[in-house]
């Protein structure tokens, strides 16, 4: 029991480190009818769906059903144009507003088509970053928003293997947060599937290297 409770204190650590030392993951707080005349005033490009995402972000906490609107905007134009990153990105943005709702299976469906996508298309080669996330890939970002949809419906052992999977791209890609996001995801699905002594050790690694990276 004692060695439970030790992995369980080294968690809630964890995600204190994590939520104090990571980015916003929206940008919010902008002024929507501005937003909505740049959006008018720009030709149909890959610019464009990255307008509709951020539009749709400013409805998310208050309006969520115009915020849903937005992104299928953005899926849409980005299907549109061939655009499979924005794809991603809507997927990023709209399964955020499923899981407020509490419909984790649609959700859980759409991360799984994103990181088809991301696998189908090579994201994971291209470095293009996730402008609402921290310095994350498409392909390492979809993996640990797929691995989150099967902790929601308490899939832990493919929760676990999401994480485990998007911790080899982090550290290819030398991405000091993508890691420790990875690692806790590890610690949680070995806690999650009751390997408490692997989940020791994993807790171990993944605090020490949270301080380091502090």
């Amino acid at each position: 029991m004692k060695r439970i409770s030790r992995v369980w204190l080294h968690i809630c650590i964890l995600v204190m480190l994590l939520t104090l030392h990571t980015q916003a993951q929206m940008v919010t707080g902008l002024n929507r009818d501005s937003l909505r005349r740049v959006l008018h005033a720009l030709p149909v490009d890959t610019n464009k769906v990255m307008a509709f995402i951020t539009l749709g972000q400013q409805y998310e906490n208050n309006i969520p059903d115009s915020a849903l609107y937005y992104y299928e905007q953005a899926q849409r134009l980005s299907v549109q144009l061939h655009y499979p990153a924005g794809f991603v990105r809507y997927v990023n943005n709209y399964t955020a507003v499923l899981n407020m709702q509490g419909r984790y299976n649609e959700s859980l469906k759409l991360d799984l088509q994103a990181v088809d996508t991301c696998r189908r298309y090579g994201l994971q080669e291209l470095l293009v970053k996730v402008l609402i996330n921290d310095d994350i890939t498409l392909q390492e970002s979809a993996l640990m928003s797929l691995g989150n949809g099967y902790k929601r419906v308490r899939y832990y052992d493919k929760y676990l293997a999401a994480f485990r999977s998007a911790l080899p791209l982090a550290r290819m890609l030398d991405d000091v947060n993508g890691q420790a996001i990875a690692m806790q995801g590890i610690t949680e699905g070995l806690y999650w599937t009751k390997q408490y002594r692997q989940a020791a050790i994993s807790a171990d690694t993944a605090l020490a290297y949270a301080k380091v990276h502090d």
